[in-house]
């Protein structure tokens, strides 16, 4: 890939020296020599335009691969990639060098403007693109044609040919009965716009094409895809002077997408006026979306080398931790919120499943469901999840749910903490406590009570009493906002709170839920 380029910029290296060396030379040398800086940038053109496509399908082919490719063949794509990149960068640099020599020689008047047509039996290279007869490109085609053969001043015989050979298929069949003279251009030309310069056909092909796009998953890379192709499609749509403003085509665009981005553009458009929320809009909200999810996912893919530290490491941060009093550790066991993604209830997780109890059926429906078999989400493979190890044999690649070193499955049923005990305030020092702000409190009015629950979640579970008060206990709980990884949104979580802990604790099933990976264990 690049090598034509690279033997067209080494072909006319000598074009600069040339230039001057001849400053006293004949006008016959300075037609000689405009000719072929004329020949070298039509023919870089021509051959910079073939690496920049061959560069786009290159990299489009690697994007588009179902398995991700090994490391060393990675560094080999991108070591290919990047050459091209410079061939391109020096290739465009020779343009504009011959491009202002040109000019040079234009001012200085080294030739007349008048004979500036050449008039070579040999057509030279021009990048020109292959029309094949699809209505949709034929204006990208005719800008092209009509810039570079049709508006120069060559002749009618020189034009007729350049046309011929960048027909193709069907639209080569058009013209392929007329005459190779001066006439026949013309009438070649208004037989091709006749056919292909229909806007009404081309409009209902792009809304065909609109209706087609379909991401081919759930895939962050597929979506941003559609969303690009979307984005091109509604721009041609607008060039044509077709409608795009309407409800009917927002609603048309909003439904390609997975319903985690229609339901965060749905908040978008709640929280603006009717007349706000136009196709232009929803457009550019979707582009931001897009751009934050890639920021993220790029910042994640540096965190991950960063986490590749030293064995014995221990990280400092304090970890997100629930509870514990001066003597005593409190789990607080708060139900998940987010779906089984097994049966798609939230009132358990999917270790605790009853509607799919057994290893065959829950790896059986993520099969089914194309599901990560590590974490069992659809928007990436097992091989892609960011997520921590099986909770139950310490091994990536299976969910704790489906881990085989399980002997049975279990059930959904609160686990208790072991050694827990809740010591009961000094009644008197109960006058002399100071109030605390707090959002909620959890209360045991009845001696006989074991545990304490906050909206049907067990926070604390006791053993069985000896000797109660018969004073209510009361548990400081608070509300914060936690970052989710895997919803990509801020939630809500309970928390009971102790104003001399030094440690805090969090359930594995909610780190799991948020999304949180094990970054060290003791």
């Amino acid at each position: 890939m690049g090598t034509a380029v690279e033997e067209t910029l080494q072909k006319y290296k000598d074009l600069s020296s040339s230039l001057v060396s001849g400053s006293s030379s004949s006008e016959e040398r300075d037609q000689a020599l405009l000719h072929r800086m004329q020949q070298a940038r039509q023919e870089l053109e021509t051959r910079t335009s073939h690496l920049s496509t061959a560069l786009d399908g290159f990299t489009n082919a690697v994007d588009d691969m179902p398995e991700p490719i090994a490391p060393d063949q990675q560094v080999k794509v991108e070591q290919h990639i990047a050459a091209a990149q410079n061939l391109l960068e020096k290739a465009q640099d020779r343009l504009i060098e011959l491009s202002l020599q040109l000019d040079q020689i234009s001012v200085k008047g080294v030739i007349n403007t008048e004979q500036k047509e050449v008039s070579s039996p040999n057509l030279a290279p021009m990048p020109i693109p292959k029309f094949r007869g699809q209505l949709r490109d034929w204006d990208h085609f005719w800008g092209i044609f009509d810039a570079v053969i049709h508006q120069r001043r060559i002749s009618k015989i020189e034009e007729l040919t350049y046309l011929m050979e960048a027909l193709s298929g069907p639209a080569k069949d058009v013209v392929k009965d007329l005459q190779i003279t001066a006439d026949s251009y013309d009438v070649a030309i208004e037989l091709l716009r006749r056919k292909y310069d229909n806007q009404v056909a081309v409009v209902g092909q792009l809304l065909q094409q609109m209706q087609d796009v379909q991401p081919k998953s759930n895939r962050l890379s597929d979506q941003n895809q559609a969303f690009y192709r979307i984005f091109s499609l509604v721009s041609q749509l607008d060039q044509k002077g077709e409608n795009t403003k309407t409800e009917h085509m927002r609603r048309t665009i909003l439904m390609k997408f997975a319903d985690k981005i229609q339901r965060s553009m749905l908040k978008k458009k709640s929280a603006m006026l009717a007349e706000e929320w136009t196709t232009e809009r929803l457009l550019l909200e979707l582009r931001e979306l897009f751009d934050m999810e890639n920021q993220i996912e790029h910042l994640r893919g540096t965190l991950e080398e960063v986490k590749k530290e030293p064995a014995g490491y221990q990280p400092t941060a304090r970890k997100p931790k629930l509870a514990r009093t001066e003597n005593t550790t409190v789990r607080a066991e708060i139900a998940t919120r987010f779906p089984c993604f097994y049966c798609k209830k939230d009132d358990h997780s999917p270790r605790f499943c009853q509607e799919f109890p057994t290893v065959e059926q829950r790896s059986d429906l993520i099969r089914q469901r194309n599901l990560c078999r590590n974490c069992g989400s659809g928007d990436h493979r097992v091989k892609e999840c960011p997520r921590g190890a099986c909770q139950q044999c310490n091994e990536k690649g299976h969910h704790t749910s489906i881990c085989r070193q399980s002997s049975k499955p279990q059930s959904q049923q609160p686990r208790q903490a072991k050694n827990v005990h809740q010591r009961a305030a000094p009644e008197t020092h109960a006058s002399s406590r100071r109030t605390v702000n707090q959002n909620f409190a959890a209360m045991v009015p009845q001696p006989s009570s074991t545990s304490c629950r906050i909206a049907n979640n067990v926070i604390l579970r006791t053993p069985e009493p000896t000797k109660l008060s018969e004073r209510p206990v009361e548990l400081l709980v608070g509300q914060a906002r936690v970052w989710n990884n895997r919803t990509r949104e801020f939630e809500d979580v309970h928390m009971i709170l102790d104003a001399g802990a030094d440690q805090s604790f969090i359930t594995s099933e909610y780190a799991q839920h948020l999304g949180l990976e094990r970054l060290g264990q003791r």
